[in-house]
């Protein structure tokens, strides 16, 4: 099975990336799927933006995945739903990574304003023992999971690649949306000469 992304060998040919990673961070690891899959692919300002609206409380993170008895919340949809929650601790951590692959990039002489996530993934971290008294060991599942991101920088031609694409698409819409048009003004005309 192959990656969704580049492979680190060939991404570091480029020299156009910056990783980050946390083991064993003392986050809920179904938060961290949620925050992972919202912020792939989008601009890194704007997910930092994102996440401090998340720790200030001002806009959830929509849950899409774990979503049993979680309540909705008041204003429009995003990503496809209403229902939401504001991980507080998990924002922080992610802030924290992301904020160290920013350091990452600049260091390697990156533009950070072409800065964009390319990999976020989240994946459990290990058990903790805790002792109990009298000597007793007890397995309990605490809290945690490991954290990888990498923001590639993105240049000028793949945003112009993108704008065209979406040009072409605009420009083949309207152009059927104007043939349409044109058969039922030619369909409502034959039926009130006849």
């Amino acid at each position: 099975m192959g990656y969704n992304y580049p492979t680190l060998e060939q991404l570091e040919k480029k020299k156009k990336i910056a990783k980050a990673k946390s083991r064993n961070a003392p986050i809920s690891f179904k938060f961290s799927v949620e925050l992972a899959r919202e912020i792939k692919g989008r601009k890194y300002s704007s997910v930092l933006k994102f996440i401090e609206r998340i720790i200030k409380k001002e806009e959830h993170l929509p849950i899409r995945k774990f979503r049993k008895k979680v309540a909705h919340r008041k204003g429009e949809a995003k990503s496809k739903v209403k229902s939401g929650r504001y991980p507080i601790r998990v924002a922080r951590v992610w802030k924290k990574l992301l904020e160290s692959a920013e350091k990452n990039a600049d260091a390697l002489g990156l533009d950070i304003k072409n800065l964009y996530v390319l990999h976020a993934f989240t994946s459990k971290g290990l058990r903790r023992i805790t002792i109990q008294k009298k000597g007793r060991m007890r397995y309990r599942r605490k809290k945690a999971c490991h954290i990888e991101i990498i923001l590639e920088e993105r240049t000028e031609e793949k945003k112009e690649k993108k704008e065209a694409k979406l040009k072409t698409r605009e420009d083949k819409k309207t152009k059927e949306r104007k043939e349409k048009t044109e058969r039922k003004i030619k369909k409502e005309s034959g039926e009130k000469n006849d």
